[in-house]
């Protein structure tokens, strides 16, 4: 199914833990009674791995909120923010880098750098 912003299929290596956990879920979404969404841009019924009520849930709510959460919890916070709380100092984001640099760091050529990330030109996959 196309994904993000250039609407490219693409192939994400997962530990065998996360893989065993999204299986999981998807074999209690087939049991899901949701009607499926129309894709927008192959008009083809799609069912989606994380709805609830009938709407997609939202990738701040599955991600930031979670790791959010946690820093707060381990106290990897910055100060400030709304109520003087202060902000998480890891984002959903930051991972992406991460795996970008470890990928760099053990050798991995730029262009499997690059398909993993799915940048479609050098200088993104070189940040």
């Amino acid at each position: 199914m196309p994904a993000r912003k250039t609407h490219k299929e693409r192939v994400v290596p997962l530990h065998q833990d996360a893989a065993d956990a999204l299986q999981k879920v998807i074999d209690l979404r087939r049991q899901g009674r949701e009607r499926p969404f129309t894709d927008e841009l192959t008009g083809q019924p799609v069912r989606y791995l994380f709805v609830q009520h009938g709407k997609l849930l939202s990738t701040y709510y599955l991600f930031e909120t979670p790791i959010q959460a946690t820093c707060k919890a381990v106290g990897l916070v910055r100060p400030g923010g709304r109520g003087g709380t202060g902000r998480g100092t890891v984002t959903a984001h930051r991972f992406r880098h991460t795996v970008g640099t470890q990928l760099a760091e053990r050798g991995a050529r730029l262009h499997t750098t690059m398909k993993i990330l799915g940048h479609s030109s050098v200088s993104m996959a070189l940040v």
